[in-house]
């Protein structure tokens, strides 16, 4: 049997952070912010929404670098919780 999974991608921009959420459609749905506290807050309630359906959270980056203060250590406590 294999895990459901939910992929989330986070693609950070010099002036904000998008966060894609597939969702086995055709497009996956897209939220943004421009800070990281707000960043923060998307991704435990996509993560958190994600646990309730019974998903295993999945998270790929790109552009990694590119706002600055996110941090590999920050997504794997936030994913963790």
């Amino acid at each position: 049997m294999l895990d459901k999974i939910r992929l989330i991608e986070i693609h950070e921009w010099t002036s904000f952070i998008s966060v894609k959420i597939h969702e086995g459609g055709d497009y996956p749905r897209v939220r943004s912010s421009s800070t990281l506290k707000y960043f923060n807050e998307i991704l435990k309630d996509e993560l958190s929404q994600a646990r309730q359906l019974g998903y295993e959270p999945q998270i790929k980056r790109s552009g990694v670098g590119k706002f600055g203060g996110i941090k590999y250590k920050d997504l794997h406590s936030l994913k963790s919780a």
